[in-house]
């Protein structure tokens, strides 16, 4: 076994482990690979607790595993993964020295009945317990070096260990494949690899793995830590969790059903709301759609955080913090936790203001609200499959299910040269103070379609006060340098724009992954109430095409203007 030459230094004698483990005395787990055993080994002259994994090849792995281990192991270090303290490779005896994860694994946990286990965790326990599994397979992915990435093929919650510290790491990279990235070699053609429940669909009809189906792997176990019970056991109430059984739970908006029953009473909806979002994008069909790990590590990161802080603002002062919150809330903010299709459960003024930040769905699926981050004011989206008006003469208007809209349902633009869009505006989609809002238009492209640099791509017309008014949508911002049109500085974090942003529009994408463009120019809140009706029409460009647009919907959202309309600041 010349491989092995390179790895000498963590070659360890088998009398030394046997010695270390009183003969494998204590048993503390069982895998695919074989028995695992606690020890005590001088490492660096100092006496260790190590995991030491004895092969046996009746459990189905063998030495191909073993190896694999060792090579991809002995060259990483990083907080979130097991380390590699040594191995024994003599005749028959094939042996893993891990360094030792005093509490286990993470699926004693979260199993709905703990009988293994006493602790029931907390919300931010599991939160930093999530996050750190996030980075360490981050780490694997993207950040092993040069152009290579590692698979790990079956990540799942008993392969996820906590030790002494409750520090999360990823175990047992047995089955792991280290892949090349940028050289058509990001595919993995594989032999049945994985754990039923938490292996992709995809997996079972193409045999072939990426890193997108460890993030579907991973999306199982969020979702095990929400709802408190492991992936395809036997069924609590009637439900067994698995990909499919969740999704239609989170698209039914079902979910407060089925999360951990010691949870709800501790769990905001901000934080229910963010923390599935982002296992439900785990878990999308499409694996392309699906997010990448760096992106869910940076996401749980940012809500651990968050808890982080608010934890600790509860023990310095509570009111204090409520009050200086409460004055980012909305005026009337009340108003709209009455007219919100879900309870809004929060603790703190704070979690609601990001509840706020995040947005909800009111009015029974017709109107999505949110806040402004620069205003603070109240911004609503009202869908396409309301304010998109049905005509006969429109040769194809697809109503489309999308689980990753705001509404679930979007429409499909088709071969009709002008669409129309007609809503009646209510008072409480504006705030009460006087400001000016602008009407954005939020939007996906079709699969694979790129927008042409070439020229505007649509134009809108709408009537205000007797006036038509078009602005015409180009795919790119306008150069801001053009000597012809003057422009203004908005101040810290404020763009500089051009009188000529007023008659025209650009495709921007925003933080929640949509595109948009706005539709209108800035107006008076005043101006919009008394309208009641607004009808805005979309139409493309002679010789162009609209088929490629999915419309969400259509926002009205505050914007910070000066007295000429020239706009300093938005969303």
């Amino acid at each position: 076994m010349s491989i092995m030459k390179n790895f000498e230094g963590l070659k360890i004698p088998f009398e030394k482990i046997d010695a270390a483990t009183e003969k494998f005395k204590t048993c503390i787990g069982r895998g695919g690979y074989g028995w695992v055993y606690k020890g005590v080994l001088s490492i660096d002259g100092k006496d260790t607790t190590v995991a030491v994994k004895r092969l046996n090849e009746q459990f189905g792995q063998g030495l191909k595993e073993f190896l694999t281990e060792i090579q991809l192991l002995s060259g990483q270090e990083h907080p979130n993964l097991i380390s590699l303290l040594g191995y024994c490779d003599e005749g028959k005896e094939k042996i893993i020295i891990y360094e030792y994860a005093a509490r286990g694994s993470l699926d004693r946990y979260i199993r709905h009945n703990r009988a293994e286990s006493s602790t029931s965790l907390t919300w931010l326990e599991r939160l930093k317990i999530c996050a750190d599994a996030a980075r360490g397979l981050d780490h694997l992915h993207n950040h092993i070096g040069g152009h290579r990435t590692i698979i790990h093929r079956d990540i799942k919650s008993s392969n996820i260990l906590i030790d002494e510290n409750w520090v999360a790491k990823i175990s047992d990279l047995g089955l792991s494949k280290l892949s090349v990235t940028g050289f058509d070699m990001s595919l993995i053609v594989s032999n049945g690899c994985g754990t039923y429940g938490y292996c992709e669909p995809e997996y079972y009809t193409s045999g072939v793995v990426t890193k997108k189906s460890d993030v579907y792997s991973f999306g199982i176990v969020l979702f095990e830590v929400l709802c408190g019970r492991l992936c395809i056991t036997e069924p609590d109430n009637g439900f067994i969790l698995s990909g499919d059984s969740v999704k239609k739970c989170y698209n039914k908006g079902n979910l407060v059903e089925i999360i951990d029953p010691s949870l709800r009473e501790h769990m905001g909806s901000y934080s229910m709301t963010r923390f599935s979002q982002i296992a439900y994008r785990c878990l999308l069909d499409d694996r392309e759609q699906r997010l990448s790990m760096d992106i869910v590590a940076k996401e749980l990161e940012e809500m651990l955080n968050f808890h982080v802080a608010l934890a600790y603002d509860l023990e310095e002062n509570e009111e204090y913090i409520n009050e200086y919150w409460e004055k980012k809330l909305p005026d009337e903010y009340e108003r709209y936790i009455e007219m919100s299709d879900i309870p809004l459960n929060y603790t703190t003024k704070k979690e609601l203001y990001l509840i706020f930040r995040h947005g909800f769905l009111a009015n029974n699926g017709q109107l999505w609200f949110s806040t402004c981050k620069s205003t603070f004011g109240i911004c609503s989206i009202l869908p396409a499959t309301h304010v998109l008006s049905e005509d006969s003469s429109y040769k194809s208007l697809e109503t489309l299910s999308l689980p990753e809209s705001r509404f679930k349902e979007v429409k499909k633009i088709g071969t009709y040269r002008y669409y129309l869009f007609t809503f009646r505006l209510e008072t409480f989609m504006f705030s009460p103070d006087e400001c000016k809002y602008a009407c954005y238009l939020v939007f996906k492209l079709e699969a694979d379609h790129v927008l042409s640099d070439d020229g505007p791509i649509f134009e809108t017309d709408y009537k205000l006060s007797g006036n038509v008014i078009n602005i015409t949508i180009t795919p790119k911002k306008p150069n801001e340098e053009s000597g012809s049109s003057k422009s203004i500085e908005g101040g810290p974090g404020m763009s500089k724009h051009n009188y000529a942003d007023l008659e025209r529009s650009w495709v921007e994408k925003r933080d929640d992954g949509w595109l948009e463009a706005r539709l209108t120019k800035p107006l008076l809140k005043r101006d919009l109430e008394n309208v009641k009706e607004l009808r805005l029409g979309l139409f493309k460009i002679k010789g162009g095409s609209l088929i490629w647009m999915i419309v969400e919907g259509i926002e009205f959202r505050p914007v910070v203007a000066d007295n000429n309309g020239w706009i300093i600041s938005s969303g």
